[in-house]
């Protein structure tokens, strides 16, 4: 079940932690741990989300809301938690190619237009209030390194603001 594509951001070191770190959490030994452990699973590679991310990655893990997860489960969940540092570095330089005055901001108009469409479009108003939230000044700009920081859920935020098929491009 550890598919080495599915699991791609997660380094074989990871995946061992994770392992020991799991079957530490499996107290009755039936392949599952609760989501309380999950926490504990994530904390053990060194990741440190916010308790408002843990469970909103529970809630796509479980949708049925049994409270508990599996290994592989567990896996995937680790795989959208985990951010790399070199992570930062390619969204900021996917974000200068926009940054024509070179001065740390990008015209979120453009933004707005790359994300209502292109790869699975968002909704007008989930692309307004992603801007909003990410500083959008007054002049119509943003910076890109907030923004950014704000994607990876290095600033507190969730880390993940968009669809699935852009989430793996950041991912």
């Amino acid at each position: 079940p550890e598919d080495p594509v599915r699991y791609k951001n997660i380094t074989e070191e990871e995946l061992s932690l994770s392992r020991e770190a799991f079957d530490y959490h499996d107290r009755d030994h039936d392949g599952r741990i609760d989501h309380a452990a999950f926490g504990s699973v994530v904390r053990c590679l060194g990741q440190h989300p916010t308790e408002a991310q843990l469970q909103s990655v529970l809630r796509d893990l479980d949708p049925e809301g049994s409270g508990s997860l599996d290994y592989d489960t567990c896996l995937y969940g680790l795989s959208r938690v985990v951010v790399r540092t070199d992570d930062t570095e390619d969204v900021l330089e996917a974000f200068r190619v926009f940054d024509r005055a070179k001065d740390g901001r990008v015209n979120a108009a453009e933004i707005q237009s790359v994300l209502l469409n292109l790869g699975e479009r968002m909704e007008p108003q989930q692309v307004n209030d992603l801007l909003r939230d990410a500083g959008m000044d007054q002049d119509g700009t943003l910076d890109y390194e907030q923004f950014a920081r704000r994607l990876l859920g290095l600033d507190g935020y969730s880390r993940n603001p968009f669809p699935a098929s852009l989430q793996g491009a950041y991912a």
